[in-house]
């Protein structure tokens, strides 16, 4: 947070996506033009003082159904597509 982030860092523009590709640790980044794609490369520094927000993100699972993720695991290991 005290250096930026160096060039060639990957962003995205939603939070569902920062969390999948980046993990728990989602930054708020101001951009002075924003791209219009869902992820996007900045080929510059972006020093911390564009930094708006940094959160930690604990998930918790609100719902699971384990035998459907058992099937489609099982699935996955005998490499057959998964049926309903």
């Amino acid at each position: 947070m005290k250096r930026g982030f160096l060039p060639n860092t990957y962003f995205a523009a939603h939070l569902e996506d920062a969390i999948w590709y980046g993990g728990k640790h989602v930054f708020e980044v101001a951009f002075h033009e924003a791209p219009d794609k869902w992820q996007f490369v900045c080929t510059e520094k972006v020093e911390a003082s564009m930094i708006v927000s940094y959160i930690v993100y604990t998930p918790r699972v609100k719902f699971e159904n384990e035998s459907l993720r058992r099937r489609v695991f099982e699935s996955n290991i005998n490499r057959t597509k998964f049926v309903r």
